[in-house]
């Protein structure tokens, strides 16, 4: 389950008890939010081939911790998605 990803994880790091994982902010679409609709409007660039999203790895989420290497290595360029099944 969960608790076991996140064991792995935690054990990829090398078990530090300083080491977190954290969710971070990194867009802010004003007041009103336009969050939504911004992602709207990206989704319709990206499906009228006018966005090329840059991908450099898919691996499962029940299994990140290839994902977590590259990152960790600087081993690929783009965004690694970890899918849900």
């Amino acid at each position: 389950g969960f608790q076991d990803v996140i064991s792995k994880i935690a054990a990829q790091f090398g078990g530090r008890a300083h080491a977190s994982l954290y969710a971070f902010f990194v867009y802010e679409s004003g007041e009103p939010p336009t969050f939504g609709q911004d992602l709207g409007d990206m989704a319709r660039e990206i499906a009228a081939g006018r966005l090329q999203p840059h991908v450099g790895l898919e691996a499962n989420w029940r299994d990140p911790l290839g994902a977590l290497s590259a990152l960790r290595e600087r081993a690929m360029e783009g965004k690694a998605v970890l899918l849900f099944d």
